[in-house]
Order: C-alpha cells, then structure tokens, then sequence
C-alpha cells in the first residue's frame, strides 16, 4: 500500500547510521515523497535550501543539426522533465546509500519547470491516477481527412495506415506542393496517381488535382481519395473545410505550411507526425483557440521516395515503424491512420512510457552503436565519420556489450513507469509477461540495426558530448544508484540470460572509454 505524502517517513538505513539522518537529508527525502505522489507540496520552489547531485554535464544539443539524424527526436518540455525527475530520484537513491559525489545541480532547477502534472508523472503518481482512471468516451472515425506532407515519412509511414483507413470507408487528401519530382508529375498530366512502399501498393488510383475544378462532386464519397499537388491556398481551403482532422509531416517547415490555414477559429484537430515535439507544443500553443493540436510520436526510416510515371515508389526499412497518438482530447475524432502498428493511448501516463520506451530503446541503443563504432575505428580522441557497427557483424564481446547495455535501458524504463502502466499498455497481467514485452521490443529493436546502413555523424547530429551525457552516461548513473538490483528487474536479467556483474561491467568500460570524445570536437563538425 503507498503512504501518504504527510505520514511520517520511516527510519534511514541503520548501515549508515548518523550519515543521512539529519535534517538536510530529511527534508530531501520529504520533497521527494511529495514528488512521487504527484501532491502539491514540494512541486513549486520549497526546496531551495539544498542541492542535489544529478552527476550529468550540461552538454547543449545541435538542434541545427537534428534533422540529419536516424532517429532525430526532439523531445517536449513533459519528456525534459521526465530527465530532470529521473535525475531527482536517483540523487535520491544516493542519499539514502550515503553517496558523497559532488553536487552538479539545485533541487530547485528541477521545481522550476515542475508543475502539478509533471509531479503527478511519477511512476507512484502514475499508478494512482491509472487506477481512478475515468471511463473514457470513445473516439470516432474522422469524416474526412487531411494530410499535408507527401516526403518520405508521410509516405512511407503514413501512407500504409491511411490505406488502411480509406479500405474502411474513411475519405481522405494528401497536400504536397508540386516541386522536385512532384513537379514532372504534374506536367505529365496524369490523372491518377498510385503509391508503393518497398514495392508493395498502398493507396491506389488517387485522383490527382492541381484545380478545383478537378475536385469531385461529393467530397465526402467514403471512395474519395485525392492528391492535391498544388500550392493554391484557395484549392487546399475549400478541400481543408470539409475535413474534420488534419495531419502533418512536413519537418521544420510545418508551423510556416500549416499556420496560413488556421487564422480563424475552427473545430478541427491537428495530428502532428513531426520529430520535433517541442515545435508540436510551441505550434499548439500559437492556434490555442483556433485548432486542437495533438502531438504523434513517429518510428521509422524512410530513405528514398521516386516518381515514375504516375508510381510513387517510398523506400524504408523492413520495420513497420509506430504511430502513437499522444493522448488525444476526450470524444476527439481520430485522424485517418489504421493498423497493428498505430497506437491511441487512453492516458498520459500510457503515452508518456510509449514515448520514452521508444527514445530509451531505439535512440538509446543507436547511440550505443555510434560510441561503439567510434573506439573500434579512431584511432585518437577525436570522433570520426565511420560506418555504424552492425550487431550482427559485432564480434562475441561486441554483441555481449550491445545485449547487456538493451537490458539495461529496459531497466531503466521499468524504474520510469509504475508496472500497472506498463501493464494496462499491453494488456497484460502479471511481472513475466512485462519482462517478456519489454524484452521483444528490446530485440526487436536490435534487429532493426541491421537493415539500416548509418554513418556516426548522423546518429549524433545533436552532438557528440550531448548524445555521451543524455543518452549513454545516464545508464551508468542509474545503475550506479542502484547497487542491487532485485524483483521485475531480476527476472528481466534472467529471461535475458545476462549476468548483472557483467552488464555493470560492460556500462562501466563503454562509458569510462568512450568519454575521450566528449572534449574533442568531431571531424564532421571541424570540416564545415
């Protein structure tokens, strides 16, 4: 049973004696108790007599150079923080073993930019808010959709789940502008058009419009399915009114593309599919009152997109990828996207593990690779642009690292997320079962490597000392927090079939050789 934020705290560990038991240390202790149970003492600035240590560097991010990446996330201001907290919880973890490093930050950093909701985004806070959760009202089909975006996220990822769509009975547009290859589409005058991924159909015989008088009588024909290649704002508006959802993936561009549209208020709801989810939140915030924005976390690479003929052909990798609508509106209508790979989580708490599962794994062990790669072929401190090692080329020693460092990133999303929400996510019962899910996405993930041929400056385009610190010294920092290691966690190390003094091993070396390259700028920076 969980006790409440004002009953009193139990005795620190006897092992350590007088060490935390003080009032500094108490009072660390209390703030954190009110953290974890999401209540409002301890959210907002009472804690500003003391520090704590979060053992990370303030590395600052490239954002300039964040489109160039793989798996290029740009996290929101709920996901920094979801770090901010971590880091929080595992100061804590070393007060109460009596930990001595120095401190490298201000409890009050992370009150700073805590509100009640970010508190209530502990896992404690998690489970409790998942238990009283309310029955939530169902979310209808969209009676028209709009898409803007036909690069190759759109097609390659969208594209499938809106043809799942439209075999249902859903109408719907792609809106991109007639340039590049688009354009000799257009000259050509063909008057459908029909799209592939990886060679395989998607949506077929859409209907190409470049004017509105190519529109058809009946828009909202459950067969309706157009392309408007065009960049005439009066053509796209008579189409974007009868639509009751909108989605995008245009990248940097989508706030100067989308809000034009949007200067009178409407009813409609903006399902953004863009790796920039702080420019998602930023664009929610500029059409308040104009269009509901809802934020969609996107999962897979796209390399190629050809147009021959009236073909467009999109290549990707083999992996279906993910699209997880982030805690849309209550009754909100979704937008046209079907599939076993597309994801409407019925709460915060729910999108939020999505979300950092999929930056924890898939970001994470990318990142692992680069660092990997880099001490197998530098021969100095300073990183160079090398082919990304395969886990299926790695040597022995190499592929026992990669596994040891996915189980612990696992780890680390099971310390993040009350298992009741991991749990309610999957639709599973019991500890084994979120052990064995959490284990399929982590070899899942692995797989994926091999189908992808990358380069290190790609995979840390946001910067070699940033990637270090955020997405590979964390590791260590949480398993230094936690000497032992114990339930869930043991039995995840088990079906696994690693052992925990050579996973500890593994983080240690990698961190501890790797570091060379944080002070160095790297080879595809310098020769800019």
């Amino acid at each position: 049973m969980v006790s409440s934020a004002s009953s009193p705290l139990p005795p620190p560990d006897k092992k350590l004696g007088k060490a935390i038991n003080n009032d500094r240390v108490h009072a660390f202790r209390q703030t954190y108790r009110y953290f974890r149970t999401g209540e409002a003492k301890g959210a907002k600035g009472e804690v500003d007599q003391f520090r704590i240590e979060t053992g990370l560097e303030n590395f600052p991010l490239n954002r300039e150079a964040l489109e160039s990446e793989t798996f290029a996330t740009v996290e929101s201001a709920n996901a920094e923080v979801y770090n901010a907290v971590t880091n929080y919880r595992l100061s804590y973890a070393r007060f109460r073993q009596g930990g001595s490093q120095g401190a490298k930050g201000e409890v009050s950093a992370v009150t700073r930019i805590m509100t009640m909701e970010h508190a209530r985004s502990m896992p404690v806070a998690q489970r409790a808010k998942l238990l009283k959760r309310e029955q939530r009202e169902a979310h209808p089909d969209t009676k028209f959709h709009l898409h803007f975006g036909g690069g190759r996220l759109g097609l390659g990822l969208l594209s499938p789940a809106i043809a799942k769509a439209h075999d249902t009975g859903i109408p719907f547009a792609l809106v991109d502008a007639p340039f590049g290859d688009y354009d000799d589409l257009v000259k050509r005058g063909h008057k459908t058009v029909s799209f592939f991924v990886n060679g395989e159909p998607t949506i077929q015989n859409v209907l190409l419009i470049t004017k509105e008088e190519q529109l058809p009588e009946n828009l909202l024909d459950p067969k309706t399915a157009l392309f408007l290649c065009t960049t005439d704002t009066k053509l796209v508006n008579k189409v974007l009114a009868i639509a009751t959802t909108v989605s995008t993936s245009l990248g940097p561009v989508m706030p100067k593309v989308v809000c034009p549209y949007f200067e009178k208020p409407t009813d409609k709801f903006i399902y953004c599919c863009e790796n920039d989810h702080g420019m998602v939140e930023k664009l929610g915030e500029t059409l308040e009152g104009k269009a509901t924005v809802v934020t969609c976390m996107v999962d897979r690479i796209c390399t190629g997109r050809t147009v021959e003929e009236d073909k467009v052909y999109t290549t990707s990798e083999p992996h279906l990828g993910e699209i997880v609508i982030l805690n849309p509106p209550l009754g909100a209508p979704l937008p046209a996207f079907k599939g076993p790979n597309v994801m409407a989580p019925d709460s915060q708490a729910t999108a939020d593990y999505f979300c950092r599962r999929k930056i924890g794994l898939v970001n994470g062990m990318h990142t692992t690779l680069a660092f990997m790669s880099l001490l197998q072929e530098c021969k100095g401190d300073t990183a160079e642009d090398v082919d990304l090692l395969a886990p299926e080329k790695a040597s022995e020693e190499q592929q026992q690292m990669i596994r040891d460092f996915m189980v612990v990133r696992l780890l680390l999303v099971l310390y993040e997320h009350d298992t009741s929400v991991i749990k309610h996510a999957h639709n599973v019962k019991t500890d084994e079962e979120v052990a064995r899910v959490l284990l399929d996405y982590g070899e899942s993930t692995l797989k994926r490597y091999n189908t992808i041929q990358d380069k290190t400056s790609r995979v840390l385009g946001g910067g070699v000392a940033n990637r270090w610190s955020t997405r590979l010294c964390n590791v260590k920092q949480f398993l230094d927090a936690h000497p032992q290691l114990g339930g869930i966690s043991k039995r995840l190390l088990r079906m696994a079939n690693v052992d925990e003094k050579h996973v500890r091993a593994s983080v240690d070396k990698l961190v501890k050789d790797s570091e060379k390259f944080v002070g160095q700028k790297p080879t595809w920076e310098a020769n800019k």
